[in-house]
Formats: structure tokens, sequence, C-alpha cells
């Protein structure tokens, strides 16, 4: 999507189609089990925040990053991602990881690491046919 140039609408275009498929069943099933649930505006508003604030907002900062940065940057700052959030949930929260978890971060970061490495390689390689 930010090779196209149009990142943030199509962006926009996937979060509103993907809200529609997710918000007609789950409108449905609380509606009838619940309808006091969907009866005060404030539910709306928190709900619609949440939504941009946990979606819209990280995902288009995304697409602007990775179009300024390159994909081999942005990859490493991807890979940075685990650790920071684990290093934040030990600082913050006490949250210590086992080892079972020291090892997927690792397993991401180096996949991620190894994959930016490989795609950085071969772009600056000429094309064989040229």
């Amino acid at each position: 999507m930010a090779d196209a140039g149009g990142g943030i609408e199509g962006l926009g275009v996937g979060l509103a189609a993907g809200a529609l498929v997710l918000a007609v069943p789950g409108l449905g099933f609380d509606v009838v089990t619940r309808p006091e649930a969907f009866a005060s505006w404030e539910v709306w508003v928190l709900g619609l925040g949440l939504g941009l604030l946990s979606s819209v907002v990280p995902y288009a900062l995304d697409q602007v990053v990775l179009t300024r940065v390159g994909r081999a940057r942005f990859a490493l700052l991807l890979a940075l991602l685990p650790v920071t959030a684990t290093a934040v949930g030990a600082v913050m929260l006490g949250q210590r990881p086992g080892w079972l978890e020291a090892v997927g971060i690792a397993l991401v970061v180096i996949a991620i690491a190894a994959t930016s490495r490989d795609a950085s390689r071969g772009r600056d390689e000429p094309d064989a046919g040229s």
C-alpha cells in the first residue's frame, strides 16, 4: 500500500469495510441479548475513540513511516517492537517474561532481521535481464 502512494486512503477503506463486516454480527447478537448496552451515547463515543486510537492512528502512522524510511529500516523498527513491549511491561507493569516468551521474541526479531536483510540485498543487486 505504501508503494502505491495511496496507503492511507486504502487503509481507511479497508478499516471501514472491516468495521462494517464485524459490526453487523456483533450488533445483532448484543442488541438481542443486551439491548441496553448500545442505548448510551457514551458507549458509542468510547467505542469510536477506542477504534481510532487502537487501529486507525497506529496503522496510519505505520504507513507514513514506511513511505519515509523505506522497507529495511521499517522492518528493523518492527523487529524492535516485541523487545520494546517486553521492556515496558517489565518496567511499568512488573511483568517478567518466561523462557518460552523470550524464545518467541528472539525468533520474531531474528525472522524480521533476516527477511529485511534479504530484501535489501536483493534490491541492491541488478536485475539479471538488464
